[in-house]
């Protein structure tokens, strides 16, 4: 029994150092009992964050370049450059819109980038529109007005299916909604990414205030082949 004891933790997983007579830690141990503690730990923050379970495993690799559709190609190297200049949006903010039918990759690149400013210690959350405007018919608890509140709050934030909820009419309330989130995040250089299946006109309809937050070179049209559907596209 004793030789599956581990000699650096002892089977507590993770690696420790005394200083000033207390125990700080360092990291997880490198042993078995470590990295099971490590990916139940990082499974743990991508639950809290919101980000759906099928994106976990997922990583940019996982994307099938679409060589026929330019603006396919154009959101995959906006992603990409996203992704590696994840420190300098966090200083910028600003908002990103990625609009496009459906499977073409949209919510899989918004994960994505939540995973990467995960690993840079950033906190996100991944929200679906719909979900928001319920949580907002719905009494306020503590727990409500907290998550309300770290819609504001958080480093990265990933509204998807925006435009698309249970209130068939458009409404005052839900333009007042998103415009006084935007403009909170905006004002806090907080980057916001959005993501719809709507066209941009109608999008601006729904929400003018699109119109006077987002530059044209921080929205990504995306064409495409379904990946969801096509057979062809889909990874063995």
């Amino acid at each position: 029994m004793e030789n599956n004891i581990c000699p650096i933790c002892n089977n507590d997983g993770y690696v420790t150092e005394d200083r000033d007579g207390a125990k700080e830690f360092i990291g997880f141990c490198s042993c078995a009992v470590g990295k099971a503690k490590k990916t139940e730990m990082w499974q743990q923050k991508l639950t809290e964050a919101g980000i759906l379970e099928e994106y976990w495993p997922l990583k940019f690799s996982n994307f099938i370049p679409q060589n026929t559709f330019v603006s396919h190609m154009q959101f995959l190297k906006a992603l990409e450059t996203y992704m590696l200049t994840i420190h300098a949006k966090r200083t910028e903010g600003g908002i990103w819109l990625i609009l496009g039918t459906a499977g073409t990759g949209k919510t899989l690149g918004a994960s994505l980038v939540l995973k990467e400013a995960l690993k840079k210690d950033y906190t996100c959350r991944y929200e679906v529109w719909g979900e928001i405007i319920d949580e907002a018919f719905l009494p306020v608890t503590e727990q409500d007005a907290q998550l309300q509140h770290r819609h504001k709050t958080v480093d990265f934030l990933v509204i998807d299916d925006l435009g698309k909820d249970k209130i068939m009419k458009d409404s005052d309330f839900k333009k007042n909604l998103l415009e006084k989130l935007l403009k909170h995040r905006f004002s806090k250089k907080l980057p916001t990414i959005l993501i719809s299946t709507l066209d941009m006109a109608e999008l601006y309809h729904k929400f003018p205030v699109l119109a006077s937050m987002i530059a044209p070179t921080n929205i990504s049209r995306v064409q495409g082949i379904n990946f969801r559907t096509s057979i062809d596209l889909r990874r063995p």
